[in-house]
């Protein structure tokens, strides 16, 4: 039987199947260390290193599936790359891969060859979409969103699945050796739990895309989440518009 490992993304991380390869970012900052745990009580907390972007990569040997396959959930994804938001041209997204430094801020990027969508944990449905640039009042979705998205890879006997750092490979995040018929949970958090005070979380995904369309010289940029935001903090349930940590897609991917 083969050996099942599922990754379950949660807070702020971009996801888009392209060129075969499943792509994931995380923009992080001091509130959004990207947290990594795992179903054996291994936690390798705060992936995020100070003023340096990086690469996990995901090493899968002998997979069942040879290339990714979108679940039928991937729709609830909030796609930026829909009619609702940047939209396309032809049959390309508008978006296009530009990576931004910014400052206390950077990004992570792993990618998995592999791998199927599971199932999502999804919002309630008083999720908004907002035009930030040029500015236009924003207006209800109408319908949920994921917060959570799954990624199931299923291995073959064979040496089963690592993760590291493509700046370090020989220090691995984690090694997962093949064992027939068991489970794995992969576990990455990027929610600051509405720590972040200066802006909307939504916004950091721009750190990795921008829209092709100008107007005025400025690309568009958009908002999304939910109104208002709620989360515990010691025991307290508090409201903030910021900490809208959730996953967002884009399909067709970003250009090039």
């Amino acid at each position: 039987m083969p050996m099942t490992v599922k990754f379950s993304f949660a807070g702020s991380v971009l996801c888009y199947q392209k060129r075969g390869i499943w792509t994931f970012v995380f923009p992080t900052d001091e509130v959004h260390p990207l947290n990594f745990s795992d179903d054996g009580g291994y936690t390798y907390s705060e992936l995020r290193q100070e003023k340096m972007n990086r690469e996990i990569a995901v090493s899968v040997d002998n997979p069942v599936m040879a290339h990714p396959n979108p679940h039928d959930s991937f729709p609830e994804i909030l796609n930026m790359s829909s009619d609702e938001m940047h939209g396309t041209t032809g049959k390309k997204s508008n978006l296009m891969i530009k990576p931004k430094k910014i400052p206390g801020r950077e990004l992570i990027i792993m990618t998995v060859p592999t791998g199927f969508t599971g199932p999502t944990t999804e919002t309630d449905d008083n999720y908004w979409i907002e035009q930030v640039y040029p500015p236009l009042a924003y207006r209800p979705l109408n319908r949920k969103v994921a917060k959570q998205v799954t990624l199931i890879v299923e291995l073959n006997q064979g040496r089963g699945l690592e993760l590291s750092f493509r700046d370090t490979p020989s220090i691995p995040i984690g090694t997962y050796d093949f064992h027939d018929d068991t489970h794995v949970d992969l576990i990455f958090n990027n929610d600051c739990g509405g720590e972040c005070k200066q802006h909307d979380d939504f916004s950091h995904y721009y750190d990795w895309v921008e829209d092709q369309v100008k107007i005025e010289g400025r690309p568009r940029q958009f908002n999304a989440g939910k109104d208002p935001h709620t989360y515990l903090k010691d025991g307290a349930e508090l409201v903030s518009p910021y900490g809208n940590c959730d996953p967002a897609g884009s399909e067709p991917p970003p250009e090039p």
